[in-house]
């Protein structure tokens, strides 16, 4: 059953990753504004990437969706007695707001 109440639901994840990809998923994450364009996606709809991205943008219970990056050196230290953070690992960060079910979201 969706959403009748007009409610928005958050999550976030937080998901570690090997510090070599970073650079792959930055260009990726580059990409992606032009494979939205229109013509890009008339052109190329037989690509499983680009029509999954038109998939995507058709989905009208999800009003946001956001994919970031977060540096292994990027964490912040609150104070100078706090020990500086060392981990090995970039994190991929995402952020999402929805209204429905959460079957649906998933």
């Amino acid at each position: 059953m969706p959403n009748i109440d007009g409610k928005a639901y958050g999550f976030t994840a937080f998901t570690p990753m090997k510090r070599w990809k970073t650079p792959f998923l930055r260009l990726f994450f580059w990409s992606v504004p032009i494979i939205s364009t229109r013509v890009i996606q008339k052109l190329f709809s037989w690509i499983p990437l680009v029509r999954a991205q038109q998939q995507l943008l058709d989905l009208s219970f999800i009003h946001f969706a956001r994919w970031s990056i977060v540096k292994h050196d990027f964490w912040p230290r609150l104070s100078s007695l706090q020990p500086k953070d060392d981990t090995r690992y970039d994190y991929l960060m995402f952020c999402s707001n929805f209204n429905g079910t959460w079957q649906q979201y998933i």
